[in-house]
């Protein structure tokens, strides 16, 4: 791993694998859009190529059945919440579901 890197918030130095995580997740919670959702997907897709190793799911078969478990444990929720919030964003929870899927253990 290279050597750590002053974080943008002041905290600890970072390697890395680490500031690419605080890039991701700066970049899943900025999605509104398809053209957002673009841009986090294909972040998405380079984070697996350099660090693919570190998630749970590192192959497409068992991400894919990880976002299939992740989807199935979190309908409910999302169904339920639907008739209490407004509407979800789409682009939103598709790149929930694409991003929580790398550490999901699939059933």
């Amino acid at each position: 791993m290279a050597k750590g890197k002053p974080r943008r918030d002041g905290g600890p130095e970072v390697d890395e694998c680490q500031l690419d995580e605080y890039w991701l997740d700066d970049l899943f919670q900025a999605v509104e859009t398809g053209e957002d959702f673009a841009v986090f997907a294909l972040a998405l897709q380079e984070n697996a190529r350099r660090y693919g190793a570190t998630w749970l799911n590192a192959d497409l078969d068992a991400y894919l059945g990880a976002i299939a478990a992740y989807a199935h444990e979190r309908g409910p929720f999302i169904d339920a919440a639907d008739a209490a919030l407004p509407r979800q964003n789409p682009w939103k929870v598709a790149a929930e579901v694409l991003y929580n899927a790398r550490h999901t253990r699939a059933s």
